[in-house]
C-alpha cells in the first residue's frame, strides 16, 4: 500500500478522486486508480486528468523554494480554471508570493512531501506519457534510482537498460 495523497476534485461539472503526478518535466494530475472500463465520468477515460504545468518563456523551470518545494508555473486558463483554489484549499499547492505572474500563469508550489506525489516509471514515460505506468493508491511504489534520487522505474530491468545507455 502507498502514501499517495487522494483527494475529490471537481474539474468543469464532474467529479474524481484524484492525485498529483510528478511527470519528471511537468506535474499532473492522475487517477489515483486503474481507469475503469464501465465508468460514465468522462474524467475516468485516461489515466491523466490534467496536466497542470505550462511553460512560460519567462521561466520555463523556476528555482526550488528556500526549503527545496518543487515550483511550476500553472496553467490556470481553459480547462484548469478553477483548479488552484481547489487545490490551495486542499493544501496541495500553493501561489507563491512576491513573484510576479508569468505571461503563462502563476508560479506555484507543491506542498505535498515526495512519498505523497505519484511518479512516473521514466523508461515507460519517454515514448509519451499515455503509455506511462503510474504509481496508484493500490499498487507498490515504483523503485527509486540510488543514484540520482530523481528518477523512478517500475522495474528493475528498466533501471539497468537506462543506466547501460547511459
Amino acid at each position: 500500500m502507498t502514501n499517495i495523497f487522494t483527494f475529490n476534485i471537481k474539474v468543469g461539472s464532474h467529479e474524481v478522486t484524484a492525485a498529483v503526478a510528478d511527470l519528471y518535466t511537468h506535474f499532473a494530475l492522475i487517477l489515483p486508480y486503474e481507469v475503469p472500463d464501465d465508468s460514465h465520468n468522462p474524467l475516468e477515460t485516461s489515466p491523466i486528468i490534467a496536466f497542470l504545468t505550462t511553460i512560460s518563456r519567462d521561466d520555463p523551470f523556476p528555482q526550488p523554494g528556500s526549503k527545496g518545494e518543487l515550483r511550476f508555473c500553472m496553467k490556470t486558463y481553459s480547462e484548469n480554471e478553477s483548479l488552484l483554489p481547489q487545490l490551495t484549499e486542499l493544501g496541495v499547492l500553493r501561489r507563491v508570493v512576491g513573484v510576479a505572474e508569468l505571461q503563462n500563469g502563476p508560479i506555484v508550489e507543491v506542498l505535498l512531501e515526495e512519498r505523497q506525489i505519484s511518479h512516473a516509471c521514466l523508461k515507460c514515460t519517454r515514448p509519451g506519457v499515455s503509455g506511462a505506468v503510474f504509481e496508484y493508491g493500490i499498487t507498490p511504489r515504483l523503485q527509486c534510482c540510488s543514484n540520482c534520487k530523481k528518477a523512478y522505474y517500475c522495474h528493475t530491468s528498466k533501471f539497468e537498460s537506462s543506466y547501460q545507455r547511459g
